[in-house]
């Protein structure tokens, strides 16, 4: 008998096709969908992990970092069809058909998040930034006076406020030399007069072009340069150490500041609400009159996050931190771009050593 000329029995048939015309394709939408999400969600994380670091370190409180181990997303799809009825072939009675079926979609994200501690701290942390991370920078297109402000130590026999590498000292920092070597190298670097390469041994060479013009602004930077460096003016091009007490009268011993002292010096530039200062919950520095010393002219030109009682509508990135909000503002570019670098750094220094730390803390996401 054709049970179609009924109609009813038609419809197991035409239901279980649905379900399976849905599920057709659906593990690469869910890819599509959630792929970047995660992606968002994990730079946003990552952000507000380093600026409450960094307010952390402000307020001479413990900084603590996680890393992000794994993410592991489970996707399942269940789906069932059942039925029933009964049919007769006299016309006096009726038939039947009962059709029930529904579907259920679930996703299930796990992350392993993991403690920076231990040797993989030290080695991330603790560590000089290499030297040749300052000179591939600055090859891919980094400004040099952002560079050197952020992650050197020392160039030569310029030092770099390395009384700011660890708590907030007393008193006032050195920093006019390094400022002024930094700002007339990236004029320098601009009109293509300065830059760091490779040669063919692969050593960094610092190298230096005379100005078409000796009496302009070009080769006044370009002489106190020389100067502060202590370079001779007879040669152009100086091979790049990472051992400035130890160099050659041809060489630019360059060293880098440690990750956690690049990150101190740069929460110099978070402004603490004058309640917290009045409470005595920050350190500060003091001119030799007993006045505060201001950091602005330090870190503020590259390096400012700003505080507010409620969360501002227009931050890039906000963190809470002892009843106050602290933030970057979405237009303030140059904290975003130093910010970034910051980031960028945190990467590169990653321990490299096989393994991770035993203590590993895992989440399954919304249970």
């Amino acid at each position: 008998m054709n049970f179609c000329r009924y109609g009813w029995a038609c419809w197991p048939a035409l239901v279980l096709t649905l379900v399976t015309g849905c599920v057709t394709g659906l593990g690469p939408r869910a890819l599509r969908q959630e792929y970047n999400d995660y992606n968002r969600q994990i730079v946003s994380s990552a952000n507000e992990q380093m600026l409450l670091n960094l307010v952390r370190l402000r307020y001479v409180d413990t900084p603590f970092f996680l890393s992000f181990g794994t993410v592991v997303a489970q996707y399942s799809l269940e789906s069932r069809l059942g039925g029933g009825g009964n049919l007769t072939l006299t016309p006096q009675q009726s038939d039947g058909l009962n059709v029930n079926g529904g579907s259920s979609w679930s996703e299930r994200p796990t992350v392993t998040l993991i403690p920076l501690q231990g040797a993989d701290f030290a080695t991330q942390m603790m560590s000089p930034i290499p030297t040749d991370t300052i000179t591939v920078l600055s090859q891919t297109g980094w400004s040099i006076e952002r560079l050197l402000l952020v992650c050197a130590q020392r160039i030569n026999s310029v030092g770099n406020v390395s009384s700011a590498t660890g708590p907030t000292p007393e008193d006032p920092p050195r920093f006019q030399e390094i400022t002024d070597l930094a700002q007339r190298l990236r004029r320098l670097q601009k009109a293509g007069l300065w830059a760091i390469s490779h040669n063919q041994e692969k050593n960094a060479i610092f190298w230096l072009r005379t100005p078409s013009n000796p009496e302009g602004s070009q080769a006044e930077d370009l002489a106190e340069v020389r100067r502060l460096l202590e370079l001779p003016s007879t040669t152009n091009e100086f091979k790049v150490t990472s051992f400035p007490f130890k160099r050659r009268p041809l060489e630019i011993g360059l060293r880098g500041r440690t990750l956690l002292g690049t990150m101190f010096y740069l929460s110099q530039g978070v402004d603490v609400p004058a309640a917290d200062v009045a409470k005595g919950l920050v350190a500060q520095t003091h001119n030799p009159d007993g006045s505060a010393f201001d950091w602005s002219p330090v870190v503020g030109k590259l390096f400012h996050i700003r505080t507010a009682e409620t969360r501002p509508a227009s931050a890039w990135v906000a963190v809470k931190h002892r009843g106050h909000w602290f933030y970057v503002a979405e237009d303030d570019r140059e904290t975003r771009t130093t910010f970034n670098l910051l980031n960028l750094l945190f990467y590169m220094q990653s321990a490299t050593t096989q393994g991770k730390s035993p203590l590993q803390l895992t989440l399954p996401v919304g249970q």
